[in-house]
């Protein structure tokens, strides 16, 4: 598993695009459904960011090299034409020659390990053999990289600039360690600078979903003749599933691609402020312009550009990526890659018929990174509502004693007769509420009973709560009992709000409601995206019905709450029940959608038409 799951690293030169970005800046993206200024800058980068710095330097060709392995416990190793002998108590591991200043003459960097009877030294050293001059070390394995008998090290070697080497040292353990803990370390060195670390990164693995690699540079982007660093954050596809042979990604998933680049001068090593805003926001323009398209999957490739920004960004409280101090990189400004986001999922859903979907990104405005502008939300609702019928139901509220709620899934203690009367479970036994909303007590020798709350399958899994993690990207159902385990989302899926409470606060709350069971995994809904089984109209109608579901007891109709009323759906247009009062729960509908019951505000909510 920890080779399937470990983030891929390739050393070279890059050029970096947008992922999707099929010709993104040759057509202005319109906005259909009355959403008029939705996608007024598709095409600006971010907050006006100036050109990159290398936008008028063109680097240097060059080519990647390789270090050479050494046979194992080597002290003397033969490199360039050159014998070398390893410092005192070390063997050599590798060694890469090269000419580094350009004078005609090859100096060698060799990354060396203890010998074996040797252990309590570092267990990595850099050093330089000049041209000319005393060997000296460059740099040791930095301590937050993983070490011990349990821990195995993996080394590359690489010339990524004329000047400069870049060493990554991956650690394997067969212990358990702390997520997102960094395993990795990445250094840029100059061998011949009078400051030879460039810079360093820690690195955390990545998970099955939210695989990602790293590619890195280190021409000299702005002609002053320091080597400078470029590093490429891809996102990969989800892993559908592992093996030994490694990661099957999803095939309908395309890698994302933002960069992060440092300039080193002669005062030091700087960021370059407009990256990554300027790569992620192209990654956002790209699904902002598909998005007006029928049938393009927008909503797997804006998840891919959040787990990205998740894999990457401090924003998010969850990056894997790292400085030398352990400080995550911030990515802002990104108001506007949010903003570019959101309308995607929007403008996908309503260009593919599909008002719920639209409804439900909506309703997860502020889970990723940030909110939309109340303006620019209004626009949205109003393109989601714009061909929905709009009810104003009439209530009666009922105060009973019902179950109390836990953080498990369960039925509604609510359900409708077929021919419209409202059952409710309470502490004391069944009641039938009528019209009026008063309450009277069913005699269970009538043969109407209770039906069980608690949610168990075929196979006797039962949910306890939806998990959304801060050590991986998506939203899941805790199971136990049976085979236990974990109900996951689509890998379109539902992804976990960030920062939300992985910076330290309470994460938005969720809507979750139980929808049935299909080829024994459970089916449910959470704000608005499945998780599970996908069941269809005719799954729900053709099955026994199943007490305290959302469903009507025919199966044809459906009800879900949301913060804007009652979302009804089944009959010829979809309705929305406007409603007030506080959060509802625990809602069912009947027969031809003629009532709605609902528990809020500690008491039975029955509306109807």
């Amino acid at each position: 598993m920890q080779a399937t799951l470990r983030t891929v690293f390739t050393l070279g030169v890059v050029v970096v695009c947008a992922a999707g970005c099929d010709g993104c800046n040759k057509e202005k993206p319109y906005t259909p459904f009355g959403v008029a200024s939705a996608t007024e800058h598709p095409e600006s980068p971010p907050d006006a960011a100036p050109p990159e710095p290398d936008a008028e330097v063109k680097p240097p060709a060059f080519t990647t090299r390789s270090a050479t392995v050494a046979p194992a416990g080597a002290e003397r190793f033969v490199v360039g034409g050159r014998e070398l002998k390893a410092p005192d108590g070390r063997v050599f591991e590798r060694a890469l020659a090269a000419d580094f200043d350009q004078d005609g003459q090859n100096e060698v960097v060799a990354w060396t390990i203890p010998k074996l009877h040797a252990l309590t030294t570092s267990p990595g050293e850099l050093w330089l053999y000049p041209s000319g001059g005393a060997t000296r070390k460059l740099l040791a394995l930095p301590g937050f990289v993983p070490t011990g008998p349990a821990c195995k090290h993996t080394p590359v070697l690489t010339q990524t600039g004329l000047r400069s080497v870049t060493l990554d040292v991956a650690a394997a353990c067969t212990t358990t360690l702390l997520g997102r803990a960094p395993t990795r370390s990445i250094s840029v060195v100059a061998p011949l600078s009078e400051r030879p670390l460039v810079l360093t990164l820690r690195v955390a693995e990545g998970t099955q979903t939210e695989p990602f690699a790293l590619t890195l540079d280190s021409t000299d982007r702005d002609g002053d003749g320091r080597d400078d660093v470029r590093l490429s954050v891809t996102q990969l596809p989800v892993c559908t599933s592992t093996t030994g042979a490694g990661c099957t990604p999803d095939k309908t998933t395309k890698d994302a691609t933002a960069t992060v680049v440092w300039l080193d001068r002669a005062a030091g090593i700087s960021r370059d402020a407009t990256e990554p805003a300027r790569s992620l926001g192209l990654l956002a323009a790209a699904e902002l312009n598909r998005s007006k398209r029928r049938g393009a999957d927008v909503v797997r490739g804006v998840a891919q550009v959040r787990r990205l920004m998740g894999t990457l960004c401090a924003e998010g409280a969850t990056a894997r990526v790292f400085e030398a101090e352990g400080s995550m990189l911030k990515c802002g400004p990104l108001a506007v890659i949010v903003e570019r986001l959101l309308v995607a999922e929007v403008q996908s859903a309503l260009a593919n018929k599909e008002p719920r979907r639209a409804l439900a990104a909506l309703e997860r405005d502020g889970w990723y990174f940030g909110r939309v502008p109340d303006k620019r939300r209004a626009e949205l609702e109003k393109s989601a509502l714009a061909g929905v019928t709009r009810i104003d139901p009439k209530e009666t509220r009922t105060p009973l004693a019902l179950p109390p709620r836990s953080v498990a899934p369960r039925w509604s203690p609510l359900g409708f007769e077929a021919p419209g009367a409202l059952l409710a479970q309470t502490t004391q036994g069944v009641v039938r509420i009528g019209d009026n909303g008063v309450p009277t007590p069913v005699d269970p020798e009538a043969g109407v009973s209770s039906w069980p709350l608690e949610i168990t399958t075929a196979s006797g899994q039962r949910p306890t709560h939806v998990v959304t993690p801060c050590d991986r990207s998506d939203v899941y159902l805790r199971l136990v009992g049976g085979d236990g385990g974990e109900l996951p989302s689509p890998t379109s899926g539902l992804l976990a709000p960030r920062p939300g409470a992985c910076a330290g606060s309470n994460g938005p709350s969720l809507v979750v409601v139980p929808l049935g069971e299909k080829n024994g995994s459970l089916a449910l809904s959470v704000s608005g995206e499945n998780l599970g089984s996908e069941l269809t109209r005719a799954d729900i109608s053709l099955r026994p019905r199943v007490w305290g579901s959302p469903s009507s007891p025919d199966g044809r109709r459906s009800v879900v709450p949301t913060s804007l009323g009652l979302w009804v759906d089944g009959g010829d247009k979809p309705e929305l029940w406007r409603t007030s009062g506080g959060p509802l729960t625990d809602c069912t509908v009947s027969d031809g959608a003629n009532a709605v019951a609902c528990v809020g505000a500690g008491a039975v909510r029955l509306f109807r038409r």
